[in-house]
């Protein structure tokens, strides 16, 4: 069995990590900070009272500085500064939604970009790898 930097055995080839991240009012919370480089499967629970979505970018970029739209209300999606790897179109309170991602080591940056929930503090930061 290998093992990596952490002391922790290593995933078998193949395997899939999991990670939570839960939406509640203005803030998302995930399961772990760091996750690991490779397959990774995201469920995704809106705890509520509003719809929110999951987005992920991979940026250089610290998680309350991302590039906004001319409303001043929302991230742009669309900027050449972020590559976006994640697009959940948006859930429903009391829904969940579970996607795999496939992540290169770097920085990431969770958000919710329904009007106004970013700037609400709805973004966290993720290490990958």
């Amino acid at each position: 069995m290998l093992t990596g930097c952490t002391g922790r055995p290593a995933a078998p080839v193949g395997a899939v990590a999991e990670v939570r991240v839960e939406a509640k009012d203005f803030t998302l919370t995930l399961s772990a900070s760091t996750w690991p480089a490779g397959a990774v499967r995201i469920r995704f629970d809106n705890r509520g009272p509003d719809t929110h979505e999951l987005l992920m970018f991979e940026t250089g970029r610290p998680a309350a500085t991302l590039p906004m739209r001319l409303d001043g209300s929302s991230v742009d999606e669309d900027s050449p500064r972020l590559h976006q790897v994640l697009d959940e179109q948006g859930t429903p309170p009391g829904e969940s939604q579970t996607v795999t991602v496939n992540l290169a080591p770097g920085h990431y940056v969770v958000l919710c970009n329904m009007s106004g929930h970013y700037m609400a503090g709805m973004r966290e930061e993720v290490t990958v790898g």
